[in-house]
């Protein structure tokens, strides 16, 4: 299979008509009954610590920017459609449990993330080889950027790489957002504009700094779909004329 990330519309005769589609219903149940699933044993790892602190992204988190992001860039043909896994949960899932880690109480937690969701018995619905790439997806959603040659990447074929790459970008994303820097966001869309990405954050001042941890997700993201990413408040309008029409919002709260 190849990028389709390398066949992302540019003009509106190349934009794919299903990415203004409403979702499958089947799909989407089928997601929500896996994510389900996951929930209970999130919900189970937090009741083992005997101190909530820190640990409140493990039920609630902001999985609801994750999974708008996941849309919204889904909707513009960036993400490649793989017929093996299910991506949008396994971001769903990572969101959900990237921060175990923090159970055992040692640094680098998403290092400790990594190790202990590949430990978990595969809940309903999931195989170990999902939990293994929900594993990886965690396990860079801090620290280090992840390079296609990483050893717990080489083992997939290039496709799936960059996809696990782009899922960790859109993590890292989703908690730079969450943070306390920005706390008045809302909501995350994204557009297509002619080959530039902008992710339209509901609440964000276009004054207001990156800061480290969202410089560091727009340049994981920028490497992962090839394609500059701009971010601007809700309503701001770009310079030049946008060619491609906007996606379908996400149904994501």
């Amino acid at each position: 299979g190849g990028n389709n990330a390398d066949k992302t519309a540019i003009g509106v005769e190349q934009c794919p008509e299903r990415a203004f589609e409403r979702p499958d219903v089947g799909r989407m149940k089928l997601h929500l009954a896996r994510i389900g699933a996951v929930v209970v044993v999130a919900v189970a790892l937090h009741a083992q610590a005997s101190e909530s602190a820190g640990m409140k992204s493990l039920v609630d988190g902001n999985t609801g920017f994750a999974l708008q992001l996941y849309d919204g860039f889904s909707n513009c043909g960036l993400i490649a459609q793989d017929s093996e896994f299910e991506a949008r949960s396994i971001l769903h899932a990572a969101a959900l449990l990237q921060d175990v880690g923090r159970l055992n109480k040692r640094k680098n937690h998403h290092k400790e993330s990594y190790r202990m969701i590949r430990k978990i018995a595969p809940p309903p619905g999931w195989s170990q080889h999902d939990l293994e790439m929900v594993a990886i997806v965690a396990r860079f959603h801090r620290g280090a950027l992840p390079r296609p040659d990483h050893k717990i990447l080489k083992a997939y074929p290039a496709p799936v790489r960059q996809t696990l790459i782009l899922l960790a970008a859109l993590l890292r994303m989703t908690n730079a957002f969450g943070s306390k820097s920005h706390q008045t966001v809302r909501r995350l869309d994204v557009e297509n504009s002619s080959g530039l990405i902008v992710v339209r954050a509901e609440g964000f001042q276009e004054t207001d700094p990156l800061g480290l941890k969202l410089s560091d997700a727009k340049r994981l993201l920028e490497f992962a779909c090839q394609h500059p990413v701009h971010i601007l408040p809700r309503g701001n309008r770009l310079l030049g004329p946008q060619l491609v029409p906007k996606a379908r919002q996400s149904d994501a709260a």
